[in-house]
């Protein structure tokens, strides 16, 4: 980000930080912003949340703050539970705070929060790709059809569920010969494990780990998203999906129900269970049509309400 901001020309100042909080980093900070002349002090995330908090002078400084939620983990483990409930605490401070979906924006409401107080300003698409190039897969029929994995191999995005929605669909699929896989993009902890388990079990040939690559080579590659997490706000995979005519099958986590409308765009099942995806994977297997004409709604939907440009 600061190099982007350089190469943008913004001025920028680098402020170290000793630990997790400094009273004397936010000061800085603070003083900074005020040197400056600037009306708004933007944070993102709880260690942002709180130094600009502190930066503020409690409220008293003479510029405004405003926080950008990009979400919680929500997996009960103690100390993430405390810095949500901090930084739960800072947000109520702040003049506005922007959240880039209704199931943010709903969840603050229920945590009451001023709705005069949150802005919802769901992210947008910089750029779509040609059309021609979004549909060329379609016309390669050598290409064995393939589900697509792509993000972080980590416990909130729960890439098992993948793998054992892909052995039910080896079962319910025994019988037809139709070849099929799923391309793991991403690195993680999760990883090595993830090989391991998919070693051990009759998935070979069907699941590969590409590792880290170009979202335009992934997405040229594959007919139909899998997103399986368990915790979600927006994610950047299903707006591209939808901007590459990709139809998406996704968990009901976070905001993704609102990006995939279920039977229009692609299909939405309940999170944890494998049975339920490996059955909606079965439905566009059977009807590669179904899953053409769902990727074209999306991308008709997403060049009509999400370009960046008219978002806000």
């Amino acid at each position: 980000m600061a190099e982007a901001f350089r190469e943008a020309g913004v001025a920028l100042r680098d402020v170290p930080i000793a630990g997790r909080a400094s009273r004397k980093t936010a000061e800085t900070i603070g003083g900074q912003v005020e040197a400056w002349g600037a009306d708004v002090l933007v944070t993102t995330g709880y260690k942002s949340d709180v130094h600009g908090w502190w930066a503020s002078d409690g409220g008293k400084r003479p510029f405004a703050l405003v926080a950008v939620v990009h979400g919680w983990l929500f997996r009960g483990k103690w100390r993430e539970w405390v810095y949500y409930r901090l930084d739960l605490a800072t947000l109520r401070r702040f003049d506005r705070v922007v959240v880039l979906s209704a199931f943010y924006e709903r969840l603050l409401r229920r945590k009451g929060f001023d709705p005069r107080q949150i802005a919802c300003i769901p992210t947008g698409i910089a750029a779509f790709p040609d059309d021609e190039d979004a549909r060329a897969i379609w016309r390669h029929g050598e290409t064995p059809f393939t589900f697509g994995v792509l993000g972080r191999l980590s416990e909130e995005k729960n890439p098992f569920l993948v793998l054992k929605a892909a052995k039910r669909l080896v079962k319910i699929r025994r019988r037809d010969p139709s070849p099929w896989r799923i391309v793991f993009a991403g690195d993680g902890p999760l990883r090595a494990a993830l090989e391991r388990k998919a070693e051990k079990t009759d998935l070979a040939g069907k699941v590969v780990f590409a590792g880290v690559v170009d979202s335009g080579k992934f997405f040229r590659n594959m007919h139909v998203l899998v997103q399986a997490s368990n915790v979600e706000n927006r994610p950047m995979s299903l707006l591209e999906a939808a901007a590459w005519g990709r139809s998406a099958i996704v968990t009901d986590a976070g905001g993704m129900p609102e990006i995939v409308s279920d039977g229009h765009a692609g299909r939405v099942v309940a999170k944890g269970n494998a049975l339920a995806l490996a059955e909606a994977m079965d439905g566009y297997l059977s009807d590669p049509a179904k899953a053409r004409m769902d990727g074209t709604w999306a991308r008709r939907h997403a060049l009509a309400a999400w370009p960046f440009l008219t978002i806000g």
